[in-house]
C-alpha cells in the first residue's frame, strides 16, 4: 500500500475519535506570477516568485489537534496539543529532517510520532 493511501485511511479512522483533528499537511515549493505562454508542458512566467507550501522541510504528513483532558489542578479546562503524524510505507526510509520535526514538537509538550499503519497511528491516540 502506498504512503497516500494509508495517510488517507488514518485520516479516516481518526475522523471518528472527538479528541483529535487532524490535516493534511503537503510540503512543496513552486513559482507563482503572471502567465505569458502556456502549452501543453510549460508555461512561462512573468514577475514570478517562489512560494512555499506546507509547515517546513521535515513537518509531519498529518498534523492537528488532540483535546486533553488536564490534571486535577486545573479542573474543568482542557487543552489543545499539537500532533504530527509521519506515516511511511512498512519499507519507508525517515529523513533526517522529520526527525528533527518530531523531535522539537515532543519536546515542547506536542506529540509527533511515525505511523506505518492504521493501527499504529490508532494506538496511538487511543482510538
Amino acid at each position: 500500500m502506498k504512503e497516500g493511501n494509508i495517510q488517507s485511511e488514518i485520516s479516516i479512522e481518526l475522523s471518528k475519535a472527538r479528541h483529535v483533528r487532524i490535516f493534511r499537511n503537503n510540503v512543496a515549493q513552486t513559482y507563482i506570477g503572471e502567465v505569458i505562454q502556456k502549452d501543453a508542458k510549460t508555461i512561462t512566467l512573468a514577475n514570478y516568485r517562489v512560494l512555499h507550501a506546507g509547515l517546513c522541510v521535515g513537518s509531519s504528513d498529518l498534523i492537528g489537534l488532540e483535546s486533553l483532558s488536564i490534571t486535577p489542578e486545573m479542573v474543568g479546562q482542557k487543552i489543545a496539543r499539537f500532533i504530527g503524524i509521519e506515516v511511511k510505507t512498512p519499507t519507508g526510509h525517515i529523513k533526517k529532517e522529520q526527525i528533527a520535526f518530531q523531535n522539537f514538537i515532543n519536546e515542547r509538550g506536542g506529540k509527533a510520532v511515525i505511523v506505518r499503519s492504521v493501527d499504529e497511528a490508532k494506538e496511538a491516540f487511543g482510538v
